[in-house]
């Protein structure tokens, strides 16, 4: 358990300089699936899901965006994740 433990730590310290949108999407793709708007996490930078909303017309052209709010060194930066069905977070 404490190796799980310590993994998942240098996991996070070792990911925490990353800020381009691709690693944070792919670092955040279950968390998008799967959490609820206002879902929060502290490890690494701070970050909550603010908002979902489905864009486009049809079923064809929708995509899901999820608004996403990172607080790090006393700065704010929000990022919006969209995806079309099947398809990964960009």
């Amino acid at each position: 358990m404490m190796i799980r433990y310590l993994t998942i730590i240098a996991f996070v310290v070792f990911t925490a300089g990353c800020n381009t949108l691709g690693n944070r999407a792919e670092l955040l793709t279950e968390v998008l699936d799967s959490k609820p708007d206002g879902f929060s996490e502290k490890l690494g930078p701070k970050y909550t899901i603010v908002s979902t909303k489905v864009s486009g017309p049809n079923a064809t052209t929708q995509r899901l965006c999820r608004v996403v709010s990172f607080e790090e060194n006393d700065s704010f930066e929000v990022k919006t994740y969209c995806k079309k069905k099947g398809g990964t977070w960009q």
